[in-house]
């Protein structure tokens, strides 16, 4: 028996729900032995419950969704504006790693789980949760402690034991996942470390994506359909919506075997060829995704009707609920409903959204015009390159895909607020003599509309 002790925040409170005040009361920090964490099955959840919260935001902890992929789906005006997707723009393609509101920073200056003053202000939330690699790597270490020591849990179930050793096998493959996602090539960490170590880099990301494989495979096994349906999930009923299940550890198998097998990851050590796929692990990944499938045809899962699209992005059904809709299979924890409403404006202009002063703003955020042409075609189903399609690009908001209208603001369009009074037309595109719309940039200003669309996809 090991004689270290281990750090961690007793939970008390076990339930999930958008407010991390709501779903976590904990208890000043302690130092437990191994036989304490592991004596009963809700102090053991207790100790899972904190991978949880290492799982990083995306979506959130960008600061705004234009730095979601650092790609080319928005346009940031401003010349010299601070974020990563402005910087990468202008050539400083590091700024993803030194861009404090980065998920791949990892909050230089500041401690996880600090509230102290350096983490006042905008968006103190996210700075309190570390970024890409420190969450991967103490969930790996969380995760090899609990299944080391799974035998102390002699006063829990089997089905108790199952659904915690469950969580620490997902937990150990999805930290590594986030990783590799990033890093390529990394060592497969499934075992406690507490000495002198080196671990060499694998030869190929395959030898990586099998490992995690297994333990997916592991997981899968042991976790449940839904919480609710299990004794122990009676504890926290109808809040177990963000818990693990099978369903999650068979969509992570599938998108980790199906990424090793992409042209990106296959041969990666030196021998790419650009257009090469792993057809092994491409049929691996089918049977995984194929598990979902079959727990779909058992009602757990179901595509959103068009009536409740929304609730799969923003809406909440009802006070408090997770967004995701059937939809969801898992996402990261934490956060509240007015967090969510900041990010989520931020993607429209704030001259149409709130009707404010515009020299508010610091920089504005479009979609990118090829964006949008190439992900949205016409209402017949057709892209709006093909020759039959019917688009006109001198009526380029005309007869296009539903969810077109559905997700961004066109031009013309009345934007209504609570007040009838306060109702504004959206004036984005060339007005007939030539000039731009009031809402679009002037070329020299940085307070309206850039490209002539602004999202609404994740937006009320």
């Amino acid at each position: 028996m090991k004689n270290y002790k281990i750090k961690i925040l007793i939970v008390l409170g076990l339930m999930f729900s958008v407010s991390c005040e709501d779903y976590l009361d904990v208890a000043p920090e302690s130092v437990l032995s191994e036989e304490e964490v592991f004596s009963t099955f809700k102090n053991a959840q207790g100790f899972v419950e904190e991978m949880y919260a290492l799982v990083v935001s995306y979506e959130m902890q960008t600061h705004t969704f234009q730095d979601y992929l650092f790609g080319d789906d928005a346009y940031v005006e401003r010349v010299g504006a601070y974020k990563a997707s402005r910087r990468i723009d202008e050539g400083t393609f590091n700024s993803v790693t030194t861009y404090n509101y980065s998920y791949l920073s990892n909050w230089k200056g500041t401690s996880y789980g600090n509230t102290g003053a350096d983490v006042t202000g905008n968006n103190a939330f996210n700075k309190q949760r570390p970024g890409v690699w420190d969450a991967s790597m103490r969930g790996i270490r969380k995760a090899n402690i609990v299944i080391a020591n799974i035998d102390l849990m002699v006063d829990a179930s089997q089905a108790e034991r199952d659904v915690i050793l469950g969580q620490a096998y997902f937990f150990r493959a999805f930290f590594h996942n986030e990783i590799m996602k990033f890093w390529g090539r990394f060592p497969y960490i499934d075992k406690v470390i507490t000495d002198d170590y080196a671990l060499p880099r694998p030869k190929t990301y395959k030898e990586c994506a099998l490992a995690a494989n297994e333990d997916y495979i592991r997981a899968a096994e042991l976790l449940p359909n839904n919480w609710d349906e299990e004794i122990y999930g009676r504890l926290t009923n109808g809040e177990n919506k963000g818990r693990l299940t099978k369903g999650a550890a068979y969509a992570f198998q599938g998108k980790n075997l199906l990424l090793a097998a992409s042209p990106l990851m296959y041969g990666n050590n030196g021998a790419m060829n650009t257009y090469q796929y792993d057809t092994e692990l491409c049929d691996m990944a089918v049977d995984a995704f194929a598990e979902v499938l079959k727990l779909t045809d058992q009602g757990y899962y179901a595509l959103s009707s068009w009536e409740n699209y929304d609730e799969v992005f923003w809406k909440s059904p009802t006070p408090n609920a997770w967004p995701g809709s059937t939809e969801f299979i898992f996402a990261a924890t934490g956060g509240n409903a007015d967090q969510a409403r900041r990010f989520m404006s931020s993607g429209v202009n704030r001259e149409i959204s709130t009707g404010g002063d515009s020299s508010i703003f610091s920089e504005s955020i479009s979609p990118t015009h090829n964006f949008i042409h190439q992900n949205f075609g016409m209402a017949n189903g057709l892209s709006t390159d093909h020759p039959e399609s019917g688009y006109d690009a001198t009526k380029p908001f005309d007869n296009r895909d539903p969810r077109f209208y559905r997700w961004h603001i066109i031009d013309g369009q009345v934007i209504t607020t609570k007040a009838p009074e306060n109702q504004r037309t959206a004036e984005l595109w060339y007005e007939s003599t030539g000039s731009y719309g009031k809402h679009r940039s002037s070329g020299t200003s940085n307070k309206h509309c850039t490209t002539g669309y602004m999202f609404t996809k994740f937006y009320p």
